[in-house]
């Protein structure tokens, strides 16, 4: 009993040697950037966290540039994956100077940046740059255009209680999707999240007269999802959806040559008491 009694001591005494003298403040909530922005920060006590989110897709690659206003700042910062794991991020403060990182991700969803200052306070300017998968450059600065394709609005229809029917599905904008080329024969996956309006979509160059061979199925979560396969002229081929189950599969023909677009979304019917962020697989064959 005293030997163990002595060795919480001295762990005690070995962790208090060891940890940071000064606290670490983490900002409670978390500001949403994107490809493109450029902003101003203050760090106004010792050892604090300013927390960002960005949605990216896998294959994206997300460039960060912090550069303190003045040469007593010490800021540095860390990269979280939808999943919370840390994918980027020094073991330590840093020695002042410009912070700068540059990841190819893995995975499509909500990201956190974090970035940090020890023993300093001071402004610096935060610089996002993205090179999507599909090779668009968007640096600091750039401006991405977020406006929708369409500007009409349908109100949503709401139907008496004891009255048969459902009130349809809203109109989807998937201007901002991110596109990814499906890899025919291959399992695709993503992440669609609780809040926002986020499209995931993937792209398809087919010959007239093909035969499409989509699976769709739910692999965790419990929102339920929508799948829509896009003409190269914008026009609905096919729509299914995920609510109580938890796969799909459809074949049909298509009747254009050209890039086809499945876009995959969160739809509001039988929405669950708790929602979860909810993965996903679409798998596509073509038959000439």
């Amino acid at each position: 009993m005293r030997s163990s009694r002595y060795l919480f001591l001295y762990l005690v005494l070995l962790l208090t040697a060891v940890w940071p003298t000064g606290n670490l403040n983490a900002q409670v909530t978390a500001t949403p950037i994107q490809c493109g922005t450029i902003l101003e920060a203050e760090f106004t006590s010792d050892n604090t966290t300013q927390n960002y989110t960005i949605r990216l897709a896998a294959g994206d690659t997300l460039t960060l540039s912090a550069e303190p206003i003045g040469a007593v700042l010490d800021v540095y910062m860390e990269i979280h994956d939808p999943s919370s794991r840390r994918i980027w991020g020094k073991n330590g403060p840093g020695r002042g100077g410009t912070e700068e990182v540059s990841i190819e991700v893995s995975a499509t969803g909500l990201y956190t940046v974090n970035a940090l200052a020890y023993n300093s306070i001071g402004a610096y300017t935060l610089y996002v740059g993205c090179t999507l998968r599909i090779g668009t450059v968007i640096s600091p600065g750039d401006v991405v255009d977020s406006t929708p394709t369409s500007s009409t609005s349908v109100p949503p229809l709401t139907l008496p209680a004891d009255s048969p029917g459902f009130p349809g599905l809203p109109s989807i904008d998937m201007s901002n999707a991110v596109k990814l080329p499906l890899i025919v024969g291959t399992p695709m996956t993503g992440i669609v999240t609780p809040t926002g309006n986020d499209v995931l979509g993937f792209s398809l160059e087919v010959q007239e007269g093909s035969t499409l061979e989509l699976s769709f199925s739910k692999l965790s979560g419990n929102l339920n999802l929508g799948v829509v396969v896009l003409s190269p002229d914008n026009r609905v081929v096919f729509y299914g959806g995920l609510v109580l189950s938890d796969s799909l599969s459809t074949r049909f023909m298509l009747q254009e040559a050209g890039q086809y677009t499945i876009g995959v979304f969160r739809v509001e019917l039988l929405p669950p008491d708790a929602p979860e962020a909810t993965a996903f697989q679409v798998q596509g064959a073509i038959n000439p």
